[in-house]
């Protein structure tokens, strides 16, 4: 179909076989679009159904389908967008979580998945910054350790996720900062696997962090005039 189908394809359906089949046939026409990778037209489709039934149970798989086209796509505008709205309208704050909170399986279900996709892609995004070495990558991927780390506090990934928060910040020399992501380790996961060398480069980080002698001179020097 043309993008003109797409758009129209809802209101085209509930105008020859009513609203409940409507809603039925465009879900299928959604899945459809996805499965044959048409991004932009599943999109519209699945933003339409979410729109329709924002609490219904098989809104957040709406979601998480939109989201996962764009995480391996170059349309990052559309991936942040889509992927915030994923992460806040559908955690432990969201309406819909509330809506579903009885369906114990399925809230927790859906929060393994929105857990394992936003670490995935975070982790994706510090390869990205690593291969790359630009400031842009690197803030990118910043912003995305702590976004992981505000919407899951209490993750069991969450010592992973702190260590290599750490290595990003270390690699963009943000000594100061990179070790207080090691000693978040040390403290609060001391028998992680990442305790021990977190151990070891907060040493080096903090070390890094300390001004070298030309500036604790120059540092002296502007405090005697």
């Amino acid at each position: 179909e043309s993008k003109q189908g797409y758009q129209s394809a809802y209101e085209y359906m509930r105008r020859i076989a009513g609203g409940k089949l409507a809603f039925s046939l465009v879900e299928k026409l959604a899945y459809y679009y996805s499965d044959t990778g048409q991004k932009e037209a599943a999109r519209h489709c699945f933003r339409e159904l979410i729109e329709e039934r924002p609490l219904a149970p098989k809104a957040f798989d709406y979601q998480y389908q939109i989201v996962n086209h764009y995480v391996f796509s170059t349309k990052d505008s559309v991936l942040k967008t889509e992927l915030m709205r994923w992460i806040d309208d559908f955690g432990p704050k969201g309406a819909w979580h509330r809506a579903n909170a009885e369906n114990v399986q399925l809230v927790k279900d859906a929060e393994k998945v929105r857990e394992s996709t936003l670490r995935n892609y975070v982790l994706q995004m510090h390869q990205t910054a690593k291969n790359s070495r630009q400031a842009t990558s690197e803030n990118a991927a910043w912003e995305g350790y702590v976004l992981y780390i505000k919407s899951f506090p209490d993750s069991a990934q969450l010592d992973l996720m702190q260590f290599y928060f750490g290595e990003l910040l270390f690699d963009m020399k943000k000594y100061d900062l990179a070790a207080k992501q090691y000693a978040w380790i040390i403290k609060n996961r001391p028998k992680s696997s990442y305790a021990e060398p977190a151990v070891i480069n907060s040493t080096i980080a903090f070390e890094k962090a300390l001004p070298s002698e030309k500036e604790m001179k120059e540092r002296m020097g502007s405090t005697t005039k």
